[in-house]
């Protein structure tokens, strides 16, 4: 079965939801629907980049670029995320679409929102035990139209969450 490819952000699928307000540094980049936003040293949020280490939590409305705005965000630590990995590029840490790829943690796919939602997706290709990579890969998402390969969509916690810890290693 082959995976579709629609990238669409991450969303919250299992665990704890706690909402929160947030305001976004005042030259932050376009943050969609379902972008991961770190907590920058000022106190503001802005979207999260690849191998972030300061994620304070999904963005749960945009925000255009520059604005300043307050948005609000789910910044529960244990909350239990689902979202799509990109296509293997072959090169970088064990793939993410077998069995043998969960427990470990990958890194994010930071993509431009595109009209207020998010693009993000997981990385397939970084799949390692490194203590701090952005994501702590559980499982392979049930659904019927999902199956391990390229675009698979996996459960993942955040393994470096600002409001939790810096991460534990992969197993």
């Amino acid at each position: 079965m082959v995976n579709a490819d629609k990238p669409n952000g991450f969303k919250v699928v299992a665990g704890p939801t706690r909402v929160r307000e947030y305001t976004c540094a005042a030259a932050n980049s376009v943050i969609g629907r379902g972008d991961f936003v770190i907590l920058t040293n000022a106190g503001t949020i802005d979207i999260a980049a690849a191998s972030a280490t300061q994620i304070i939590g999904l963005a749960l409305e945009p925000a255009a670029a520059s604005s300043g705005a307050t948005i609000r965000v789910n910044d529960d630590p244990d909350s239990i995320y689902m979202g799509q990995t990109d296509a293997s590029s072959g090169g970088g840490g064990a793939d993410l679409n077998a069995l043998a790829g969960m427990n470990l943690n990958a890194d994010l796919v930071a993509t431009a929102a595109t009209n207020g939602f998010s693009n993000q997706e997981i990385d397939q290709d970084t799949g390692a035990t490194t203590q701090t990579l952005p994501f702590k890969i559980l499982r392979l998402h049930k659904a019927v139209d999902n199956a391990f390969g390229d675009n698979n969509q996996l459960e993942f916690t955040v393994n470096n969450h600002v409001l939790k810890s810096i991460g534990v290693v992969g197993v």
